[in-house]
């Protein structure tokens, strides 16, 4: 009984792996139809990196200090 069991959750466990891979590939191939969102910026924004994520006092927060790897 515990033989079947077991050989039974395994063939199962294997199927939804199976059909999971299957519908995580749908997925991709689907993605790769969807229309693509570009960052622009407007006309009248200062030439200063305004890239995303990038926060507006990076510049402040670097420091001055050359880099040494001998140390």
């Amino acid at each position: 009984m515990w033989l079947t069991l077991i050989a039974t959750a395994t063939a199962a466990a294997i199927c939804l792996s199976v059909i999971n891979l299957a519908f995580q590939i749908n997925k991709v191939r689907d993605a790769r139809h969807l229309p693509v969102v570009e960052f622009t910026l407007p006309h009248n924004v200062p030439l200063r990196d305004q890239s995303p994520g990038t926060p507006i006092n990076a510049q402040k927060n670097q420091r001055s200090v050359p880099f040494d790897p001998g140390t």
